[in-house]
């Protein structure tokens, strides 16, 4: 016998032993009820991305990787990675990339310099990261200091414009370099002078 709810028809189950019917789904008057849509196992793929080890690096080790555009934290498995080495981890969704962009810190070694002593000379001695840290360290450290999120006094960035640091630090580097000029250009012909003079007393 066939009854009609919520404008479906729905038939008399059989939930005798042996059955097919799924008791979970059947209400107290033998008819087949529609299930709650939680109720219902939902499969959900997790999009994986292969990832090369930058370097040799141990267990629980947090680096950052790049896949399609994107960068993320990337935490190294159990056991440890050589350089190299591929592995395969789970790509962030969109709202996770959002949280590790805002409060993104790379670990850091304990015990050993990330880097060898030569290590400024890896891209060539060219390279404009080297020339900038000799003779611009200002504007390196403003660089820095906007990847890692910190203002201008090296604390976390709330807001504001992004390229806050490198404009401080560019003016201060400007103001310094008017500086030097000034007094190379403007004070040291008065010295010469003043030398001058004295030899000739």
């Amino acid at each position: 016998m066939a009854t009609k709810r919520d404008g479906y028809k729905y038939g008399q189950v059989n939930t005798s032993e042996g059955g097919d019917a799924n008791s979970n789904f059947v209400d107290e008057s033998g008819l087949i009820e529609r299930p709650a849509a939680d109720a219902l196992p939902v499969a959900t793929a997790v999009p994986m991305v292969e990832v090369t080890a930058p370097a040799t690096l141990p267990e629980g080790y947090t680096f950052q990787a790049t896949a399609a555009g994107r960068s993320f934290n990337v935490r190294v498995p159990t056991g440890g990675i050589e350089k190299g080495q591929r592995f395969s981890v789970p790509m962030p969704s969109s709202e996770d990339d959002s949280a590790v962009c805002s409060a993104s810190r790379i670990s850091v070694p304990i015990g050993h310099w990330k880097d060898g002593i030569c290590s400024c000379f890896r891209f060539g001695i060219c390279h404009a990261w080297l020339w900038m840290t000799c003779c611009c360290p200002l504007l390196a450290t403003a660089q820095v200091q906007t990847r890692l999120n910190l203002n201008f006094c090296g604390d976390e960035k709330t807001s504001g414009w992004k390229g806050e640091n490198m404009a401080i630090h560019l003016f201060i580097t400007l103001i310094f370099a008017v500086g030097y000029l000034r007094s190379f250009f403007y004070i040291m012909p008065l010295l010469q002078k003043d030398l001058e003079l004295r030899a000739d007393d």
